[in-house]
């Protein structure tokens, strides 16, 4: 008899989190000293087959939930369900369940090359950066920051129509009320959220910070940095009290650890007046010596 496989896992510092309060910490150390394991693509690989798996499961139970539906009126439901307020009106994409439940780095892709065509620059951030540089999850939509002047948003505009894109919130971002292009590939379902950057000191550092990676058959796409990432997820849980953004925080830190730039995040941390959460988020991530 085979004896069981044993695992460098220490005991868990005083303070330390598991991602849910259902997880066991031992559970959860061993889960990040498997995640470390892996390389920012692996992870995002386990990523997009979370999702793949979440949109399949989602396509089988709407199908039972409403067997009545027309190819028509499901395809709808669908695009609802999935895209809910972003939806775009009298949106009825085409009935391919292969093509809704693709791999969703194909977009992030296409997304590059688009961009990288025009040569304006970006970074993708929010929960897909949480994932190449943290935990494995679903993720709804895809967060792109962009720097370009507004007069060129038209023409940008124009080439995602032509690549099988919707576009909303021209206007919006033209006349400057909103900072954020709303984007759905018609044929996948998938959301993307184009941010446009601002021109203070840390929205530039960013571009300089940004990391590239290869994906697998996908070609190659710029993502923000983990320091970058867990700085903007603070802020944001600053504002909102966010539980996914603390998550995501934590998952970051228990992956990197001693990887991350301390001096550069405590930095910006004070900068940004988000130092009480930066100190608890250390220790929950076990993390609370470093910096």
């Amino acid at each position: 008899m085979s004896s069981p496989t044993q695992l460098p896992i220490d005991a868990a510092p005083v303070g330390y989190r598991p991602q849910s309060i259902d997880t066991n910490i031992n559970a959860d150390l061993v889960r990040f000293h498997l995640y470390r394991q892996r390389t920012a693509v692996e992870r995002l690989i386990l990523g997009a087959k979370y999702k793949q798996s979440a949109r399949q499961l989602s396509i089988e139970c709407l199908r039972q939930s409403f067997p009545e539906l027309s190819e028509g009126a499901f395809s709808k439901k669908i695009a609802q369900a999935w895209l809910q307020e972003k939806c775009p009106i009298d949106y009825i994409p085409k009935l391919n369940p292969m093509s809704w439940s693709q791999d969703p780095t194909a977009i992030a892709s296409l997304l590059a090359q688009i961009l990288n065509t025009a040569n304006i620059p970006y970074y993708i951030t929010g929960g897909v950066a949480a994932i190449a540089h943290g935990e494995p999850r679903a993720t709804i939509d895809l967060d792109v920051v962009i720097s370009i002047d507004l007069a060129d948003l038209p023409a940008l505009a124009a080439n995602f129509e032509a690549n099988g894109f919707y576009v909303a919130g021209l206007v919006d971002v033209m006349a400057g009320s909103l900072q954020c292009l709303n984007i759905t590939h018609l044929e996948t379902i998938e959301n993307v959220d184009l941010m446009i950057s601002g021109r203070e000191e840390y929205d530039l550092i960013k571009f300089d910070r940004c990391r590239s990676y290869t994906l697998l058959g996908s070609g190659e796409v710029s993502i923000a940095s983990p320091e970058d990432v867990i700085i903007s997820k603070l802020i944001w849980r600053r504002e909102t009290q966010s539980d996914k953004q603390w998550r995501d925080i934590l998952g970051i830190l228990k992956v990197q650890q001693e990887k991350l730039d301390f001096v550069y995040l405590q930095g910006w941390v004070e900068k940004f007046e988000i130092d009480e959460d930066w100190q608890r988020v250390k220790i929950e991530a076990g993390l609370s010596h470093l910096g």
